[in-house]
C-alpha cells in the first residue's frame, strides 16, 4: 500500500506543512498577530458592548442521485470485513456453539484474547527457564475457528503466573516471554503443529489502558521490548508456515504509538508485518481519516498491512448492540474503508453471560438462546458481497454505497447513515446493460423486499430505492 488512494489524496495536499511555520520568523510575526486580536476583541467585547456575530457555515443536504456503470469495473472486491473477534467474556469455551452461524458468515479470521491467561487456557506450567506448554485447551477453540472456515487470529497476551507477578505485568524473564511465542508460533504455524498458513500474532491488546497494564514506550515497563521479544521469539520458531505478525492493538490510532513501533522495529531488525488498532465511534468519516493520518505520517516510506483488530459504534456495552443502528454502522463504516485496508475483526461474535440486551455480540449468550442480532444480519448481507466493485457516481450527505458485478449479476449496496438522516426515495441507474429484460429486486433490510422484469434502455434501467433512516437496502439486477 505505498500508492495513496484517490479519495484521500486531497487530503493530503497540504501547501503549508505545520513544521515550516517554525522555519523563518512567521510564527513569531502570527503569534503577535493573534495576541494583538485578542485584546482588540476583549476590548469590544467587554469595554464597549459591542455585540460580534457568531457565523456558523453548514453544508447544504445533498440528496443521493445513484448512477452505476456496470462496465466500469474497478477491480476484485477484498472482503476486509469478514473477520470477527471474540473477548474474554467467560472461562472455557466460548465459540463452539456458535460454528454453525458464524459458518454462515464465511469468517475469514476469528481474533481471540486471553489466550496466554492461566483462568481461561491454562498454556503455561513451570517456572523461569523451565517451562513446559499445553495447548490442548486452546486448540477446542482453534478446532471451532477451523470448523467456521477461518483462521486464527491471536492476541498474545495475558501473562500467566509462571512469567510475571501479575496478568499485566512484564515479564521477570523476558527470555520466558520468548519461548512462548516461539512455542505458539510452532504449534499453529508449524508445518509438524496445527499447519495453519497465514496466522496473525498481534502483540498484547490495548497496553495503552490501564487495565491492560498501561504500557509505555520507555521506562521499565516497555511495550517496544514487549514487541522486540515477542517478534524475536516468532522469528525464532522452526519449520513453520507463513504468518504475520505485529501490533500495537491500541485503543485508537496514535501517532507517537504507531510511528514509534514502525521505527523501532526499523533499528531493530524486526519484522513488523502489519500495524493494527481499535475504533469505536459512531462517526464513520473517522476510518477513511485514519487513512489520510497514516500516509501524511508515513510520507514515502512503505507502509505494513493495515488492521482495525476491533471496532463497532461504542467501546461501551448499549442496548444499540442489539439494535438496527449497529447494522447501518456496520454497512457505513465498511464503505468508509473500500479498498484501504487489509482486515478488520468485528467486536465481538457473543455475549456473555447474563448481560441482557446490552452486550457487545453479534449473537446473544447460549442462556439467552444465542439469537441474532440485528448486526449479524447486516453481516449476512456483508457476506454475499463478491465480484468486482463497479464505478458508482452520486452518493448524497447521508446516504452512500458502492456496486459490485459477479456476471450477468449486477448489486447495488446503500446505507443512510448519518446525524439526522431523513427517509429518502434514492434514484438508482444502472447503466452499460446488454439489450434483453432483467429480474430487477429491491430489498430493505429488516423492510420491503419486490421485484419486477424491465427491459434496458439505450443499456440503461432506472428504479427507486426508498430508504427510511438508518436503513440498509440493495439493487439487485439479474440478466433474465
Amino acid at each position: 500500500m505505498t500508492e495513496i488512494p484517490p479519495n484521500i489524496a486531497e487530503e493530503l495536499s497540504d501547501p503549508m506543512p505545520k513544521q515550516k511555520i517554525w522555519d523563518n520568523g512567521l510564527f513569531i510575526f502570527l503569534l503577535l498577530g493573534n495576541i494583538v486580536l485578542g485584546i482588540i476583541i476583549w476590548y469590544l467585547v467587554r469595554i464597549l458592548s459591542v455585540q460580534i456575530p457568531q457565523v456558523f457555515v453548514q453544508m447544504p443536504y445533498q440528496p443521493a442521485n445513484i448512477v452505476v456503470d456496470a462496465n466500469n469495473l474497478k477491480g476484485k472486491m477484498n472482503p476486509f470485513w469478514l473477520g470477527f473477534a471474540q473477548g474474554g467474556e467467560e472461562f472455557g469455551g466460548m465459540l463452539e456453539s456458535t460454528v454453525g452461524k458464524m459458518k454462515a458468515l464465511r469468517p475469514s479470521y476469528i481474533r481471540m484474547d486471553h489466550i496466554f491467561d492461566d483462568d481461561y487456557y491454562a498454556v503455561v506450567s513451570g517456572s523461569s527457564g523451565n517451562l513446559s506448554f499445553d495447548f490442548s485447551k486452546l486448540d477446542v477453540q482453534v478446532d471451532a475457528i477451523l470448523a467456521m472456515g477461518a483462521k486464527p487470529f491471536f492476541s498474545l497476551g495475558y501473562m500467566p503466573k509462571a512469567l510475571a507477578d501479575s496478568k499485566i505485568d512484564a515479564p521477570r524473564n523476558w527470555d520466558d516471554w520468548q519461548s512462548l511465542v516461539r512455542a505458539t508460533v510452532e504449534h499453529y504455524s508449524g508445518k509438524a503443529g496445527k499447519n495453519i498458513s497465514g496466522v496473525y500474532y498481534e502483540v498484547w491488546n490495548e497496553p495503552d489502558l490501564e487495565s491492560f497494564g498501561k504500557w509505555t514506550r520507555g521506562g521499565d515497563k516497555n511495550y517496544l521490548t514487549l514487541y522486540e521479544n515477542a517478534a524475536r521469539g516468532a522469528q525464532t520458531a522452526k519449520d513453520v508456515n507463513s504468518f504475520f505478525i505485529g501490533g500495537p492493538a491500541t485503543t485508537d490510532l496514535y501517532r507517537n504509538w504507531t510511528m514509534d513501533l514502525y521505527n523501532f522495529c526499523g533499528s531493530h531488525g524486526l519484522r513488523l508485518d502489519f500495524l493494527s488498532w481499535h475504533s469505536y465511534t459512531t462517526d464513520v468519516s473517522r476510518y477513511s481519516g485514519y487513512i489520510a493520518d497514516l500516509y501524511s505520517w508515513f510520507g514515502t516510506s512503505p507502509m505494513p498491512r493495515l488492521v482495525i483488530s476491533e471496532w463497532g459504534p461504542t467501546p461501551e456495552k448499549s442496548n444499540s448492540y442489539s439494535g438496527i443502528f449497529a447494522a447501518t454502522h456496520a454497512f457505513a463504516a465498511v464503505r468508509q474503508l473500500l479498498d484501504l485496508v487489509n482486515l478488520t475483526t468485528v467486536f465481538e461474535i457473543k455475549d456473555g453471560p447474563g448481560q441482557g440486551n446490552s452486550g457487545w455480540g453479534l449473537l446473544s449468550h447460549d442462556t439467552a438462546g444465542l439469537t441474532t442480532k440485528p448486526r449479524y444480519q447486516a453481516f449476512s448481507w456483508l457476506a454475499q458481497v463478491q465480484g468486482e466493485r463497479i464505478y458508482m457516481t452520486g452518493e448524497g450527505s447521508n446516504v452512500t454505497g458502492w456496486g459490485t458485478r459477479d456476471g450477468d449479476k449486477i448489486t447495488v449496496y446503500l446505507v443512510n447513515y448519518g446525524p439526522g438522516a431523513a427517509s429518502e426515495a434514492v434514484p438508482v441507474e444502472i447503466t452499460g446493460l446488454s439489450d434483453g429484460n432483467w429480474d430487477v429486486m429491491r430489498e430493505v433490510m429488516f423492510g420491503s423486499k419486490s421485484s419486477e422484469s424491465a427491459s434496458a434502455v439505450s443499456g440503461s434501467i432506472k428504479t427507486t430505492l426508498d430508504l427510511g433512516s438508518n436503513q440498509v437496502g440493495r439493487v439487485v439486477l439479474t440478466k433474465i
